[in-house]
């Protein structure tokens, strides 16, 4: 955990200084300025926007059809969570990839408004897509972020609370204290 005062790119650039490998995340752009980071984009977040953008009232539209294929890869990550990360990763070659294959060829068949809430669905998945497929190449990395991000919810629901510390020093003295505390859960050892 880190925190700054600002979201810019310089940030995450000074804090994952010297790191090399997959780098799990949202579409956040500051995280493309990374040197050395494989992003590893988040369905999640592709079937939030096809989600928002889903008509209530039926079942049949692009939107829902975004959610589908979006549940279909999870559905597949739920039956090989107990696998080894080669095993994964054979897994998703024979049953993920001709799903991601179906999906991007839909998604580039139709025509959307640049505003809308499917157009921006469509235009964020477009626009990750080489983040989107890293989960591919790896059994290690994750179909989401969404581990993270549950992670971080006591950091942000504490954001709060920050506000009035003494001191910048203060609220790095927090970020410190929370990774070591996740860190320690994520591990078992709490």
């Amino acid at each position: 955990y880190h925190h700054e005062l600002t979201r810019k790119s310089s940030v995450a650039q000074q804090f994952l200084n010297g790191f090399s490998g997959y780098l799990h995340c949202d579409g956040y752009s500051a995280y493309k300025s990374v040197d050395n980071a494989i992003l590893v984009n988040c369905w999640a977040h592709v079937r939030r926007k096809f989600f928002e953008a889903k008509d209530s009232s039926s079942k049949n539209t692009p939107a829902s059809q975004g959610v589908a294929y979006c549940d279909k890869l999870f559905q597949i990550e739920k039956e090989i969570k107990a696998l080894t990360d080669d095993e994964k990763y054979q897994f998703r070659i024979e049953k993920s990839q001709p799903i991601l294959d179906e999906f991007w060829q839909w998604i580039e068949s139709f025509i959307t408004l640049p505003g809308s809430k499917l157009g921006k669905a469509v235009n964020y998945a477009l626009n990750l897509k080489e983040g989107l497929m890293t989960f591919m190449k790896d059994g290690r990395c994750a179909l989401s972020n969404n581990l993270a991000e549950r992670s971080i919810r006591p950091t942000t629901i504490g954001r709060k609370n920050w506000l009035f510390s003494a001191s910048e020093r203060g609220a790095t003295a927090n970020g410190i204290a929370y990774s070591i505390v996740e860190t320690a859960k994520a591990n078992g050892l709490v």
